[in-house]
């Protein structure tokens, strides 16, 4: 990869993060004030697993990077909460899948509703050709990421 390119593209993927959480993060602050009943990390754990339909706990500790006995001890205050079960893999008893329970899925359909509202609100600033511009180019950076 050509040197000048190269160091565009490692200012423009800094750059991102943070421009990430100064405009869409307060949409995510809102929903997640809604209600007390879990914190900010149980939030993120169930719509982590609900998105994937079902993880190890492995999965889950490298995707929200939390070392394994602060995950356990996540997991353990979302099963005792209704929120998640865990289920030993039929085919290799070593591993153990989290999933989510009918008041998990509940909890993140209602999050996911109101985080839609949320966005709808924040789009509804930029014109039709610029809110199709943002799809493609989210689609394409995904695709590319997700090869990495």
């Amino acid at each position: 990869m050509e040197e000048a390119l190269f160091n565009d593209l490692f200012l423009n993927m800094v750059q991102l993060m943070p421009l990430f959480r100064k405009k869409l993060g307060p949409a995510y602050d809102r929903v997640d004030r809604v209600d007390k009943i879990l914190k900010k990390n149980q939030i993120g754990t169930v719509m982590m697993v609900g998105h994937n339909g079902q993880m190890t706990s492995t999965m889950l500790g490298k995707c929200l990077d939390m070392k394994k006995g602060s995950l356990t001890t996540l997991i353990d205050s979302l099963e005792e909460k209704g929120f998640v079960y865990r289920e030993r893999d039929k085919k290799d008893r070593r591993k153990t899948w989290i999933r989510l329970t009918e008041q998990g899925q509940n909890y993140r359909q209602e999050k996911y509703r109101l985080l839609k509202q949320e966005y709808a609100e924040i789009l509804s600033n930029l014109s039709d050709k610029e809110v199709q511009e943002l799809h493609e180019s989210i689609v394409k950076v995904v695709n590319i990421v997700d090869k990495l």
